[in-house]
């Protein structure tokens, strides 16, 4: 799709490419950016759409208190489909991709946000429920890190509350095992950001890891800071998780991808065993937009430590470097 740059381009001349690419009646649209960021580029087509009484279908697995374009459109407009809550001609509907799975009819608009969340579909999947409901003259918008539609047009939308650079992971491999002992880069990279000042945060696999890299840097403590801690997924006790959260030059081991920080500043993300099968490339990408929440204007780091780089770490880089290129050539960046 032919987009013309001016000296800055933002989130109103993404919304009104949206718009236009609807109004000429494709049928597919890629919408390409990074985990978290802001769905509100829809909004303008969602209210053309609304006015014109099409029918609309958004599919987000968000709980729906956290859902962005809600606070944005009068309740009477849309229906919030759970799993026994049945469809309402006349209205938005808006439910998850295990809801949207039972839906039976044919709709003018179908978006699937991929991108609030923690990522749970792959690109068949996706584009598979995009297509079924999608009626003869309708439109199927993917809004995520990649192309779902393949030899459709892409609106790239790579743009941070800084207009800065996105962050882009850098991987440090190493031969020791992580399991019993930190790794002498990965060391000096923890004493850096706890002489800035920086929280860190360790993601692992899984609560056994967790525990194993604890049990070797809480004697790192004099050291390093006497500020490590770690929480274990589904643990109900959180009392570790505030002493990280209250804490400066704090370090923080687990294996819970939950919101818990997501306002914080002067945050870095460390990924222990990237290699392991469990991170695969949009889960990657998905740790490392994290750190674009912060509203800091001090960029944080996202660190990678494996024996080797993967094909999934090697695309979740992939990922974030393209757009980066996209967000310079089409003129997203503040230079």
């Amino acid at each position: 799709m032919a987009i013309n740059i001016n000296m800055f381009r933002g989130k109103e001349e993404v919304s009104q490419d949206i718009l236009r690419y609807c109004r000429n009646k494709h049928d597919r649209l890629n919408v390409i950016s990074y985990f978290y960021n802001t769905a509100t580029i829809f909004l303008t087509t969602i209210f053309y759409y609304l006015n014109n009484n099409k029918s609309i279908v958004y599919i987000t697995n968000e709980v729906e208190d956290k859902i962005e374009i809600l606070n944005y459109i009068n309740k009477e407009k849309y229906i919030y489909l759970k799993d026994s809550s049945q469809e309402v001609k006349g209205k938005m509907i808006i439910c998850n991709y295990n809801r949207a799975l039972y839906l039976d009819n044919r709709y003018d608009l179908i978006i699937f946000d991929d991108l609030g969340y923690m990522p749970l579909q792959d690109k068949k999947s996706i584009e598979r429920i995009l297509i079924r409901l999608c009626s003869d003259s309708g439109i199927a918008i993917s809004y995520s890190i990649e192309p779902v539609f393949l030899k459709d047009d892409n609106i790239y939308f790579p743009m941070n509350k800084n207009k800065t650079p996105l962050i882009e992971p850098r991987v440090i491999t190493t031969r020791i095992n992580i399991n019993e002992d930190l790794p002498l880069a990965a060391y000096e990279y923890l004493t850096w950001a706890i002489s800035l000042n920086r929280r860190t945060i360790i993601y692992v696999p899984d609560k056994i890891k967790v525990l194993n890299i604890y049990s070797y840097m809480d004697k790192l403590k004099r050291k390093l800071t006497e500020n490590i801690y770690y929480h274990i997924k589904d643990k109900k006790d959180k009392t570790y998780i505030k002493k990280f959260l209250s804490s400066n030059n704090s370090i923080l081991i687990t294996d819970d991808y939950d919101e818990f920080y997501e306002d914080l500043n002067n945050i870095n993300v460390m990924v222990f065993f990237a290699d392991d099968k469990i991170y695969d490339y949009k889960t990657l990408v998905y740790i490392t937009s994290k750190v674009e929440r912060a509203e800091s204007l001090e960029r944080g780091e996202v660190i990678f430590l494996c024996k080797e780089e993967t094909q999934d770490i090697h695309k979740a880089k992939f990922i974030m470097r393209e757009l980066n290129r996209k967000a310079w050539e089409e003129g997203f960046l503040k230079i």
